[in-house]
């Protein structure tokens, strides 16, 4: 059995973040200078999936399969789009049934991230243990909660204090025989949701199925606040493989740490400490760019120190006087120190952006 990785594309749009009002669907947002659901095409096949799909809306499920497909590839290679479970979700079950005959399913939200390895979750499948996996987090910010049904069925009153603070993580596992008890509710599952959330209350709640759930490490999404990017991003940057050499940067810079640096970037006399991602044609010079920081594709840093932080394509950073940390620095924007007089703070804030000053 050759499990297949299936990613779930949400309609909604993150509503507020560092594109403001122009934000696009959450998934397409960057961290580690790739879109979140490029990041979660990568560790489904870590996982050991043999290929991916993806449900969700036409435009966006096409969009996130140019996403994940990879360089180069023609249309034909793209993931296979599985239909709209918002249109249809009886044709989307069926889909996904006709894809469990060869093998357990992945599922996995487009917009999150799980802190860990996926593998396990498919584990009991492949070993024919049980129907299906969920995937339970402890005190995570944007997890799905379990309902008091589930909990019940689940028996997290057992765990103490510390199961209630349990909640869905936007990941799970089905093999055939779950999914086709999915299918069996009214009207054949039409009247079903597909998202991770609604399909693990609905297993957890059938005896029938044989479920195991698994608490993960760690669960984040991007609904629209910095904060989740940064999440994400540290997320993403723990699992970059690091460079063996850095012909992109000169003889004067110290390197340490997991740092992934394009052979297109220019760094001159600055530190780099990991893990840290820097993009195609970015220059940073006489800088320090700290843990969990990804600078992204021409982008130019001068003079300034940044640390656990995004900056996106186009920005620049230049002699700022003092240390960024946890900031996203959208595309093309400019934070630079003005010495003009009178003295005085000058800002073009767009609408959603967030400015701390100390």
């Amino acid at each position: 059995m050759r499990p297949a990785g299936v990613i779930l594309v949400s309609p909604e749009r993150a509503a507020v973040g560092p594109e403001g009002d122009d934000s696009p669907a959450a998934f397409l947002e960057e961290v580690a200078n790739a879109p979140i659901v490029a990041h979660v095409a990568a560790r489904l096949l870590d996982a050991g999936v043999g290929s991916l799909g993806v449900l969700g809306p036409e435009p966006l499920a096409r969009r996130a399969a140019e996403c994940i497909a990879p360089a180069g590839s023609s249309k034909n290679a793209l993931p296979r789009l599985l239909g709209d479970p918002y249109a249809d979700v009886g044709a989307a079950l069926a889909a996904l049934a006709a894809l469990a005959r060869e093998g357990p399913l992945l599922l996995h939200r487009a917009e999150g991230l799980v802190g860990a390895p996926l593998a396990p979750l498919l584990a009991p499948l492949l070993a024919c243990r049980c129907d299906a996996t969920v995937a339970l987090v402890r005190g995570a910010r944007n997890d799905e909660p379990l309902d008091g049904r589930a909990r019940a069925a689940l028996r997290i009153g057992e765990l103490g204090p510390l199961g209630g603070s349990l909640g869905l993580a936007g990941v799970a596992a089905l093999g055939a025989r779950a999914l086709a008890r999915l299918g069996e509710g009214p009207g054949g599952g039409r009247q079903q949701s597909l998202s991770i959330g609604c399909l693990a209350h609905l297993l957890i709640l059938d005896s029938r199925i044989q479920l195991e759930p698994q608490v993960v490490a760690s669960w984040h999404a991007y609904l629209g606040a910095a904060r989740d990017l940064l999440d994400l991003n540290r997320i993403a940057l723990e699992a970059i493989v690091p460079d063996t050499h850095h012909p992109s940067a000169s003889a004067d810079c110290s390197i340490e740490g997991a740092v992934r640096i394009d052979p297109s970037a220019s760094i001159t006399a600055s530190v780099i400490c990991g893990p840290v991602a820097i993009g195609p044609r970015a220059c940073v010079a006489d800088s320090y760019i700290g843990p969990y920081t990804a600078i992204g594709a021409d982008v130019r840093v001068e003079g300034s120190e940044i640390e656990r932080s995004i900056v996106l394509a186009g920005a620049s950073i230049i002699h700022v006087g003092g240390r960024l940390v946890s900031s996203v620095v959208g595309r093309d924007a400019r934070v630079f120190r003005d010495f003009a007089v009178p003295r005085a703070l000058r800002l073009q804030i767009g609408a959603g952006t967030e400015v701390a000053l100390c």
